[in-house]
């Protein structure tokens, strides 16, 4: 405190003036409440960093430059598996002289597979696919022959009806191995037509497969 003297009106005023012990403690309150903040935000920035990752933004994926491809595994065409060929003789029909359509098997149908090119006076192997496209079972019985005719050379076999069922069901199909000789008369650079007929006397009913090779 200090002593003020107003002479002219013979007052004494007492005045407080703040002392040093009150400047230490405003600053040590300043200071106290700086450090809290500092903490303070320290403490919020170490939380945001420490984090776990329910916060964390997705990772963002970046497109490829390749193709894309697909992850289902690649599966390649069943093989087919045939009847092998056997030399049985050709036979002849229970009923002669009546035609094939009498017989079950005349409603199957036939597609024939073999090589695109063949060498002249070679054999080869083809394959013959018996479809049924019918509604009903069809029977093998009794069992037929087919003619394999390369060029205007014809020759019959025994279809080896004991190499699978006895029945196709409908929607099914049964396929059978098919020797193919390609005649010497046939010249080179060529193209002729393997015709395959099932029936002892296969006629305009009869299930019937071509196809058209190069001879080399």
């Amino acid at each position: 405190m200090y002593v003020e003297n107003h002479r002219e009106s013979g007052t004494i005023l007492l005045t407080s003036t703040p002392s040093r012990h009150q400047h230490h403690v405003g600053r040590t309150i300043l200071f106290i409440v700086l450090g809290l903040v500092v903490v303070a935000a320290l403490l919020g920035a170490g939380y945001a960093v420490t984090r776990g990752d329910k916060s964390a933004a997705p990772p963002v994926s970046t497109p490829s430059s390749g193709p894309a491809t697909s992850a289902a595994p690649q599966t390649s065409a069943p093989a087919v598996t045939s009847v092998p060929f056997v030399a049985l003789p050709v036979g002849t029909p229970p009923s002669v002289g009546v035609g094939e359509a009498v017989y079950p098997w005349h409603r199957l149908k036939a597609r024939l597979h073999g090589p695109g090119q063949l060498a002249t006076g070679t054999s080869s192997v083809f394959q013959v696919t018996i479809s049924n496209p019918t509604s009903a079972n069809v029977r093998l019985s009794p069992c037929p022959s087919y003619d394999v005719t390369v060029g205007y050379q014809t020759t019959s076999y025994g279809l080896n009806c004991a190499g699978t069922s006895a029945v196709i069901a409908p929607g099914a199909s049964v396929t059978f191995d098919v020797p193919v000789r390609v005649p010497n008369s046939l010249s080179s650079g060529s193209r002729t037509e393997v015709s395959w007929a099932l029936g002892w006397q296969p006629d305009a009913k009869s299930p019937r497969a071509h196809l058209t090779v190069t001879v080399k």
